[in-house]
């Protein structure tokens, strides 16, 4: 069995038995908790999400990079920093601006969470560090391991917060204790592998790091921002114009579509990029590898969407109950977006090893505007579904560019 199959069996291992406790207790919380809260913790995912775009400016790419550990450790220095510094700057916009924000992103509700939501990014950020620098020195069982505890801290909160006085906010309550329990134990996971105390030559070394690097702020930054943007924006639109329990609805569709096969899927992306960086450093071509993941992805996801576009509301229904019939039918016309950006998602690291940071920022700049003129189509005529559908069909005709553009720049042209 090559090493590439059996990191990413390793992984996906730690994923399965990641997904297992909250797949486990989604009946259960769909049962406890209404469309409306499910609402609100939708909106606060997507606060943090896109907190998660910028709180690293993207530098935690370049941990896989450096071919000395040394210059490695630097990043990861830098990285922290810059997280500090970005968490830091967003606590006191949302204390002096709080309310302009909230009305903005249609977060009124979300009361003191709202403001606690950058320290929950800064937690997201440092376990993302970690993580890419476990990954760099292929620390995979210890990365699965993470995942199994995030899971089953989260899961665990939630499910008894839905029995207490904290119902209302029990699902962000638990969403914060499972990043945190998360972020505390890959830390702790690191320490032996990386010296983080104050060295000399480090204030000269972080600083040649971030110039060194300085494409991946200056480019990759505002596109992953704006793509960011442009995921979200339907969470805020839709819980402006349609009102919270359809964000409800509609984030139970992502919950229960995109867990299991977005943990798959970045247990590939985890051993595709280091694979794939390594490929290219050496011969300037990932092609190979490119392809071999591409097939992959797309012969194990291709039937269970096929499934899901056609069975998702009567199996919606029966499993989480009838307020949740209309999750199910979001589910049947999203599945040709989900299993598109499935298979196109994590082979467009290909562009970051490129270092093609500029086609990435038009495309996602090219993507926003598409989306949120779709959307508001649909708005403009005061009929969700008409929004819903355009917004998939036009994600996917854009996620099949993606993948071109992925396939085209694997390969350095001399």
């Amino acid at each position: 069995m090559s090493d590439f199959r059996k990191n990413v069996i390793k992984l996906f291992s730690g994923a399965v038995i990641a997904q297992l406790a909250p797949w486990a207790i989604s009946p259960i919380l769909a049962r406890i908790y209404t469309p409306e809260e499910f609402g609100l913790l939708t909106i606060f995912l997507s606060i943090l999400n896109i907190g998660n775009t910028i709180i690293t400016a993207k530098y935690e790419i370049a941990i896989y990079l450096p071919r000395q550990t040394e210059q490695a450790r630097y990043v990861v220095k830098l990285n922290i920093l810059v997280s500090i510094v970005i968490t830091t700057t967003a606590l006191i916009i949302f204390l002096l601006f709080g309310s302009q924000i909230k009305e903005l992103l249609q977060a009124q509700e979300l009361d003191v969470f709202f403001y606690l939501a950058p320290v929950v990014v800064l937690l997201l950020g440092l376990y993302k560090i970690f993580y890419s620098w476990l990954n760099r020195l292929k620390q995979y069982t210890t990365l699965a391991a993470s995942k199994v505890v995030r899971s089953a801290t989260l899961s665990v909160s939630q499910l008894g917060l839905g029995f207490t006085a904290f119902k209302a906010h029990g699902l962000i309550i638990g969403q914060m204790i499972g990043e945190l329990v998360a972020a505390g134990f890959i830390v702790i996971a690191s320490i032996g592998t990386i010296k983080l105390r104050r060295e000399a030559g480090d204030r000269q070394g972080i600083a040649q790091t971030a110039k060194e690097y300085i494409g991946f702020p200056k480019y990759s930054l505002p596109g992953d921002f704006v793509n960011s943007v442009s995921n979200q924006a339907p969470v805020f639109i839709f819980g402006g114009v349609f009102g919270t329990a359809i964000v409800g609805q509609y984030g139970m569709t992502y919950r229960v579509l995109t867990a299991p096969l977005t943990l798959l899927a970045r247990a590939i992306l985890d051993v595709f990029k280091q694979q794939a960086s390594e490929d290219y450093a050496n011969t300037g071509s990932c092609r190979k590898i490119f392809v071999v993941t591409l097939k992959r992805l797309a012969m194990f996801s291709f039937p269970i969407f096929l499934i899901i576009g056609i069975f998702s509301e009567p199996l919606f229904t029966l499993i989480f109950g009838e307020q949740w019939r209309q999750a199910g039918e979001f589910a049947q016309i999203m599945a040709i977006l989900f299993f598109v950006r499935f298979v196109a998602s994590p082979l467009s690291y290909v562009l970051y090893i490129a270092q093609k940071q500029k086609v990435d920022l038009i495309w996602q700049l090219t993507l926003a505007v598409v989306l949120i003129s779709s959307i508001y189509i649909g708005v403009a005529f005061d009929d969700f579904y008409l929004s819903l559908w355009l917004f998939t069909l036009s994600y996917s005709a854009m996620y099949l560019i993606y993948l071109y553009l992925s396939y085209k720049y694997s390969e350095r042209k001399e």
